[in-house]
This record gives structure tokens, C-alpha cells and sequence, in this order.
């Protein structure tokens, strides 16, 4: 992992990003739990943050994402945005099991892209935009 940004700064980016978006991000108030989980979907933020690959644009409060050299679409950029109520409603068009549909669904209206484009992605890009959705949702 090449390192663009150290990690300070970074952590200072991911502070402004939750500001953004509202994202409740004080921990002494989490319960361990929540706590874990927060800093897992964190962590995954903050290191694309310090790769370069994840930046926040403050005017229309969205953020720009790279994706990564591991994927076919390595190097495309991917604007997202907070979701809106009516991107829920994407998840009813799948059943009740297909969870993964559904949160794929979720993440293709976060950032304007079929359902189909997050599944032709790595891991490492598809973790992202989950940890970020989750951080969304969760708020």
C-alpha cells in the first residue's frame, strides 16, 4: 500500500467527512459493539483516504473515489453521495434472502451505477463503499 497522505491527516479528513454527513462518530457514547464495528468500517475509510483513493468534496458534499488497481475498472472514478429515502426502495425488487442484492442495490444508487458494476469489483473496493454505506445508514 503505497501511503499518500499520513495517517494524521487522514483521520482528520474522515473527522470532516462525518461532519458532512452527519455520521455520529464519537465513540465515548457507542456501546463495544457498536464501537467495533464503527472502527472496522473506519479504518477501511481512512486507509483509502491515505492511499489517494478517496477524497471529500466539501461543495457538493459527495466524495470521489479511485478504484483500485485490483479491479477491471482500476483507475475510474466513482462520485457518492448520501442516500435519500427513495434509494431504499431499490431493495424491493429482490427477495428477502438475496441480501447481498439488496445492499449492492443500495450501494449502485449511492454512487449512480447498476447494481451489477459493484459486483464486477474487487473486495477492496466493494468493502469500501460498504463501510461507507454502513457508516451512512448507522449514522
Amino acid at each position: 500500500m503505497e501511503i499518500k497522505i499520513e495517517r494524521k491527516t487522514a483521520e482528520i479528513e474522515f473527522n470532516d467527512f462525518c461532519e458532512m454527513w452527519d455520521i455520529d462518530n464519537d465513540v465515548s457514547i457507542m456501546s463495544e459493539e457498536d464501537k467495533e464495528g464503527f472502527e472496522k468500517q473506519k479504518n477501511t475509510i481512512i486507509k483509502a483516504i491515505m492511499q489517494g483513493r478517496l477524497t471529500i468534496n466539501k461543495e457538493d458534499r459527495t466524495l470521489k473515489y479511485i478504484v483500485s488497481e485490483f479491479s477491471e475498472k482500476s483507475g475510474e472514478e466513482l462520485k457518492i453521495r448520501r442516500l435519500k429515502g427513495a434509494d431504499y426502495m431499490s431493495m424491493d425488487n429482490y427477495k428477502e434472502k438475496e441480501n447481498v442484492h439488496k445492499m449492492y442495490s443500495v450501494i449502485g444508487n449511492m454512487i449512480g451505477r447498476d447494481p451489477k458494476f459493484i459486483s464486477n469489483l474487487d473486495g477492496a473496493d466493494s468493502k469500501l463503499l460498504q463501510a461507507v454505506m454502513i457508516l451512512f445508514i448507522q449514522g
